[in-house]
């Protein structure tokens, strides 16, 4: 899943929530929101993710720091269960969630949900708080083509309005356009994500390994 946190107080409009694709125009009815959204749309929206056969919508959302929330970290986990992304009962294990040790992890509400036995999860915490010793899929490939899109799909934003007359500045209604971008390019890109978490397993101290010599 692709979650996209905007640092806002206040709820997000409609144009911040779907983001806003300047190079199209608005079709039809000036209230039908959904039939002007999606790719090349006038609200482009965030990448979808497949995975075992199933469409995975991104989520957008906000929160006062920019940063996620025991809130945006159970919505997660709901939004999976609720698309039954890991399938549960009939002896199917249940499903994993890897994280830091911030405190946010430890809020009532998020262990609350995952300890639920209607939708329970099996929480890991990685520490130390180095994501880049254990954090599955953190690879500097992935973030490197991540950033180095956004730095272009920026600069591509900012001559379009300068041509335009308009004013050269990047608002909350670009950053979904921004991120769906480079999405296939980075994080959406799936061989690269089968190397970032084959590596990063190799590392983990919890990972198999080979028994030790003893001849």
């Amino acid at each position: 899943m692709c979650v996209t946190i905007i640092q806002k107080e206040t709820d997000l409009s409609t144009a911040e929530y779907l983001g806003h694709n300047e190079g199209a125009h608005w079709v039809g009815d000036k209230n039908d929101i959904k039939g002007n959204t999606g790719p090349d749309k006038f609200f482009c929206g965030g990448p979808t993710v497949n995975f075992n056969g199933i469409d995975i919508p991104p989520l957008v959302v906000h929160s006062s720091s920019g940063g996620i929330t025991p809130e945006i970290l159970t919505l997660v986990e709901d939004r999976l269960d609720e698309l039954n992304v890991f399938p549960r009962g009939n002896g199917k294990p249940d499903p994993v969630i890897l994280v830091d040790a911030h405190g946010s992890r430890l809020s009532a509400k998020f262990l609350n949900y995952v300890f639920n036995k209607a939708h329970r999860w099996i929480v890991l915490f990685g520490l130390p708080n180095g994501t880049g010793f254990w954090q599955v899929g953190d690879s500097n490939a992935q973030n490197g083509n991540m950033k180095a899109h956004l730095v272009k799909a920026k600069r591509e934003v900012l001559q379009m309005r300068m041509a335009k007359g308009q004013r050269a500045a990047i608002s909350r209604k670009d950053v979904v356009p921004l991120v769906t971008s480079g999405w296939d390019k980075s994080f959406g890109h799936i061989e690269n994500n089968k190397r970032a978490c084959a590596k990063t397993q190799s590392r983990m101290p919890c990972a198999p390994r080979d028994p030790p010599d003893e001849g």
